[in-house]
């Protein structure tokens, strides 16, 4: 059986009564999902700011006095990229300024436990993938990589050449082994020898895709015959992240 990862979670609301209904609601969805997690609350977001390397997953709300959730959101995200932020307001008027922050989840208040179901879910789905490693060998040593951090794969010869965050890779191994190795949600084919990352996707036509991350940006295939099923794949994962 396959050992369920223990979610470390921050719950954040200047308000002591909502911050315990919703702590209550979480820990009931979690218990029936039958998912291991650590939980701890904040009324003062600075707290949360100082102690935010160490969650998954952060429960926050904007309107409040110490700090505005928004401005919370960006520290937040300054010291830990990978934590996954679920807004809980009670005004949508937010919700554009959320986004520009990599909100994964916003909801106005109160929280509905259907919502929350699927947004945990789909979060830890979002989180193993994250926490995900390839592993091959080169000429000098044995090398792992996270998958987030992988831009795209292609395919040269017999070969597959890796593109990541950090460097690349050219490995003895076939483009379909490797793809199979990655095999996640946040991959899709533009072409039939390129494998790319949709979270560095910058833009893509019927003839190409802009992919990478700050200075370091590439344009690799697209298939006109996989330009329709990518970009239907595309909006519908960018639907998701929202």
């Amino acid at each position: 059986m396959k050992k369920m990862m223990k979610l470390n979670i921050a719950i954040c609301d200047d308000n002591k009564l909502v911050l315990e209904n919703e702590k209550t609601l979480i820990e009931e969805t979690l218990k029936e999902m039958g998912m291991p997690y650590k939980m701890d609350k904040y009324q003062n977001p600075e707290n949360l700011i100082k102690n935010a390397w160490q969650y998954d997953l952060v429960f926050l709300d904007v309107e409040m006095d110490e700090v505005n959730g928004i401005v919370a959101a960006e520290s937040i995200h300054n010291v830990n990229k990978e934590c996954l932020l679920f807004f809980v307001t009670n005004h949508e008027v937010y919700m554009d300024y959320a986004m520009n922050e990599y909100a994964f989840r916003f909801w106005v208040k109160p929280m509905s436990k259907e919502k929350l179901k699927f947004g945990l879910e789909s979060a830890v789905k979002r989180l193993e993938n994250n926490n995900k490693c390839i592993e091959f060998n080169t000429d000098r040593n044995v090398v792992n990589i996270p998958i987030n951090k992988i831009i795209f794969i292609c395919a040269e010869n017999k070969k597959t050449t890796i593109v990541t965050v950090d460097e690349e890779f050219v490995i003895d191994r076939p483009y379909k082994a490797v793809k199979d190795m990655i095999n996640s949600y946040f991959f899709y084919e533009s072409h039939a020898s390129y494998y790319v990352n949709l979270n560095y996707v910058k833009a893509y036509s019927p003839s190409h895709v802009k992919c990478g991350i700050g200075n370091h940006e590439y344009e690799i295939h697209m298939s006109r015959r996989k330009y329709t099923e990518f970009n239907k794949y595309f909006i519908d994962w960018m639907g998701e992240q929202k």
